[in-house]
């Protein structure tokens, strides 16, 4: 049967486009990226995993996802799948953990597709891709710390017509409002230098794409 090349999947369009463009800034091929339909969201996501496993020919997919405000439910939601011997059969992953490695799980069952899982921001804390990116801002940064500054001033006064959950959106967004080049998005950001390809977070998610798709270790980076 045909091979299928590597695959990920992700949430939504900002996921792609910011893993695309630090893959081209770590001189990785250009990763093809699926997501959910509009509205679909994560569920679509988790019941196409059983589905994209059991695709013919599929040798290795990523998967990538938020950990969201419950990361112990989401770890329990990918297991569920990962484990679903009603549709997986013989392909389960029992190596799945109930706490996946700060590092990134990578399936070690060898007669299964290769797989693997991120958890953002950090396979260890709960969060969602803005946090990630958060993490790819200099610690210093006086426009992040104005941003959240304005954010909090904001809650303070009650102005505010986003959920809790969305604050880490709030902030990385008033932040990228404030740069030379003006709104870019996530992937753009990494493109311009914004965000920082080479902080140690967006170096440790390389590095777990590395081991994925048995990608070489270099210290090239565009």
């Amino acid at each position: 049967m045909p091979k299928v090349g590597p695959q990920y999947i992700v949430e939504g369009n900002s996921d792609k486009q910011l893993i695309t463009e630090l893959c081209m800034k770590h001189g990785l091929s250009k990763p093809a990226i699926d997501f959910p339909e509009r509205g679909g969201g994560i569920t679509q996501l988790l019941e196409s995993i059983p589905i994209r496993i059991n695709e013919s020919g599929v040798e290795i997919i990523g998967i990538v996802v938020d950990a969201d405000a419950n990361i112990s439910a989401r770890r329990q939601a990918l297991r569920d799948r990962l484990q679903n011997a009603a549709i997986l059969q013989e392909k389960m992953y029992p190596s799945f953990p109930t706490s996946p490695p700060s590092t990134g799980w990578i399936s070690s069952e060898s007669h299964n597709p290769r797989v693997g899982v991120w958890l953002m921001p950090d396979n260890t804390n709960p969060g969602i891709l803005e946090d990630f990116t958060r993490a790819m801002i200099d610690e210093d940064d006086r426009l992040l710390a104005k941003a959240i500054e304005t954010v909090d001033e904001i809650e303070q006064e009650d102005l505010n017509r986003y959920s809790e959950v969305e604050r880490p959106k709030v902030i990385i967004h008033t932040w990228l409002a404030w740069q030379e080049e003006s709104g870019r998005p996530l992937g753009q950001a990494v493109t311009h230098g914004y965000l920082r390809h080479d902080a140690p977070l967006a170096l440790a998610f390389v590095a777990w794409l590395r081991r994925l798709f048995n990608i070489p270790f270099t210290s090239e980076v565009v």
